[in-house]
């Protein structure tokens, strides 16, 4: 189960294999087109969101185990909290004519991969991330799942956004320019693998967390995160992951 209180302490990540934070990613977030083809639909409901609508106001964790074929046993530390300094997480730097004030309260979500058997190519792993939102609370219609890339990937062809031994998943959503009253922001992040470590584009899924915030009357509301049946959560997206990455095979869990 989730549990609160009980956050990896974040001074204690390791160093990334690609240098990523997820507040950059709003710059891609605020226009970016969906392709017309090809999307995963969800429909979204007044009534399903008010039984959804269950803010976590204290830091969430949880450690999963894993092993697939091949490799040794491993385990991902998974925790959200809400921002209570945004200098730390360098918002500064992406943003240094935004307030810092205004980043207060929206998830940081940090995921740790650990192999303590396996180093090197026997400990590769990757993330992958899709994201969707909806304008309104409570609005009635379809949210579409669309990848969540880092900006120095564009035109890269890669599906992860962070890739290599025993890798650190990072992301800071937020909205603060122009100011939202009403949203509704989801993030699935997926943790895969590459049967041959690097050679081949072909990519497993091992396990997905679905994670997010509202806001409500322009009050950010952390969302309780879950882990999803990852089998059915790769399926919904397989059709989004194959029109945007040409050259790369996207198979089931074993």
């Amino acid at each position: 189960m989730w549990s609160a209180n009980s956050a990896i302490p974040l001074s204690e990540r390791r160093t990334l294999t690609r240098c990523r934070t997820g507040a950059a990613r709003n710059l891609e977030r605020i226009s970016r087109p969906l392709p017309p083809n090809n999307r995963c639909n969800t429909q979204l409901t007044q009534h399903a969101m008010a039984d959804t609508l269950e803010e976590v106001s204290t830091p969430q964790s949880r450690t999963l185990n894993f092993q697939v074929p091949n490799r040794q046993p491993c385990t991902v530390e998974f925790t959200i909290e809400p921002c209570d300094d945004p200098k730390r997480y360098g918002n500064h730097i992406l943003f240094p004519e935004t307030p810092l004030s205004k980043f207060l309260g929206f998830p940081v979500a940090n995921a740790k991969v650990h192999s303590p058997k396996s180093r090197g190519y026997a400990a590769y792993y990757g993330w992958m991330q899709v994201a969707r939102d909806v304008p309104e609370l409570g609005a009635v219609g379809k949210s579409e799942w669309h990848m969540d890339p880092v900006p120095v990937h564009k035109d890269c062809n890669t599906p992860f956004v962070f890739f290599g031994p025993e890798p650190q998943l990072f992301d800071m959503p937020s909205r603060t320019e122009p100011p939202v009253d009403s949203l509704d922001w989801e993030a699935r992040s997926y943790l895969c693998y590459l049967e041959d470590g690097l050679l081949t584009k072909v990519v497993r899924p091992i396990l997905a967390v679905q994670w997010g915030f509202w806001i409500v009357d322009g009050k950010v509301k952390v969302k309780k995160a879950k882990v999803v049946d990852v089998g059915d959560a790769w399926e919904e997206c397989k059709g989004r992951f194959e029109t945007e990455f040409p050259g790369w095979k996207f198979l089931q869990k074993v």
